[in-house]
């Protein structure tokens, strides 16, 4: 039996910075026709002196150290008309708030915003336009809609992605091709080690992917990013409560049967976010629980190839059963407070357990030295005399494996602005 556990907590502290800034701020939010649902990575710029800020995830803006005067918002969003308004500063240390509504003007044909999976498909490329570096995004909505088990065959829907398969599950991501020891793995900004004392890669089939809010994988370097990260990034985004304009809270209960070994198993999961205290306290908690029962039937070669007469066979030759039983529960429960217009704080924990029951019924057929028979061999077969040569090796072995991995992150952290500073 191999257990294998990984605890990490991690705090974040942050400087909350009191008293005025030194210059004007404008302030707002971005959302859709309705209004109630924010829209991520617009890019919002003022047109005199080319400051440009894209918007967080629940479509709100800053834009710092503005001193007085007129000028000219612009709005940019793809999927959506770009649209202008005109503020003023009247002093220096003035305040201005400011929102903006895309596509309100329904009447319009080629001005409406569509807000399901293709406006969720829009609001990731608005994101990935935004950043910094060369990112890739992935929207809960985008993994609801796909039957994925965990975090790395969610990633597999991303270009540039591949996943290496663990028992026909997704566990390990490669990034351009590059070895996954390479990558590093982020939960709400917190760094997740490796928990396999042998090697740098992450197995993300811990996590379940009905827990998700987003995944965003970094494919160039920045700054911000963990010194060893080499290949890429993938970060995991959980739930924010502060996110959510209404009341949130779903359930799901999935069945699942095996053919194979003709078992049934259970996937349910249950998410609640919602704001309290005038829309300062953000709540949000997701539980998921799996189990599953599956089997396979392969035939291996094990070992070298050897040649004879011009026909290659295997000094080995194996067939293989496995009996597998999958157990997956992850548990997110976040807080965010806006202690100010200016100042937020936040909590959040997230707690993965996987447990992996694996009997492997293993048959070996050894070649190692057997007498070549000639004249009943040819070109698509390999026949052997028992007579003359060494006799064939026949072994069973039976194998009980069980592994358990369990990730446990929390952040604590929070982020405040200063004039033209931003302190988190």
């Amino acid at each position: 039996m191999k257990r294998i556990t990984t605890l990490l907590g991690a705090v974040s502290a942050v400087a909350l910075v009191a008293g005025a800034a030194q210059a004007g701020e404008i302030t707002g939010r971005v959302t859709e026709a309705t209004g109630s649902v924010g829209l991520q990575g617009a890019i919002v710029r003022i047109s005199e002196t080319g400051q440009t800020v894209s918007t967080s995830r629940d479509g709100s803006f800053r834009l710092g150290n503005v001193p007085a005067g007129d000028f000219t918002l612009v709005v940019d969003y793809l999927g959506a008309d770009a649209q202008t308004r005109e503020v003023t500063l009247t002093s220096a240390d003035a305040m201005v708030e400011t929102n903006f509504v895309l596509g309100a003007d329904v009447a319009v044909e080629d001005n409406i915003l569509i807000i399901g999976q293709r406006g969720q498909l829009t609001s990731a490329l608005n994101r990935q336009r935004a950043a910094d570096g060369l990112i890739s995004v992935l929207s809960a909505d985008a993994v609801d809609r796909l039957p994925d088990e965990n975090v790395a065959e969610a990633a597999r829907r991303i270009a540039g992605i591949n996943v290496l398969n663990d028992q026909g599950e997704g566990r390990f991501v490669s990034i351009r091709g590059i070895d996954p020891n390479l990558n590093t793995t982020t939960v709400n900004g917190v760094r997740l080690p490796s928990p396999e004392a042998d090697n740098r890669q992450v197995p993300l089939d811990v996590i379940d992917s009905d827990v998700l809010s987003s995944i965003v994988i970094s494919k160039s370097l920045t700054p911000d990013m963990p010194g060893d990260t080499i290949g890429g990034n993938i970060e995991i985004e959980t739930l924010s409560g502060l996110d959510q304009d209404e009341r949130l809270l779903q359930f799901r209960l999935r069945g699942i049967y095996a053919d194979v070994v003709e078992e049934y198993g259970y996937r349910g999961s249950l998410t609640f976010a919602d704001k309290f205290f005038n829309d300062r306290l953000g709540v949000a908690l997701s539980i998921s629980d799996q189990e599953r029962s599956f089997g396979s039937e392969n035939a291996e070669v094990d070992g070298t190839w050897n040649t004879d007469e011009s026909v290659p066979f295997p000094e080995e030759f194996e067939n293989r059963n496995y009996d597998i039983t999958r157990e997956r529960t992850s548990v997110v429960f976040n807080l965010d407070y806006d202690l100010s217009e200016s100042t937020n704080v936040f909590l959040r924990t997230t707690y993965s357990d996987f447990t992996d029951q694996e009997y492997r019924n293993r048959i070996e057929n050894k070649f190692e030295d057997p007498d070549y028979a000639d004249a009943l061999s040819s070109g698509n077969g390999a026949f052997f005399d028992a007579s003359t040569g060494d006799e064939f090796e026949v072994d069973r072995d039976i194998k009980d494996r069980l592994e358990e991995q369990t990730i446990y992150a929390i952040a604590v952290g929070g982020e405040t602005f200063a004039g033209p500073w931003t302190l988190d």
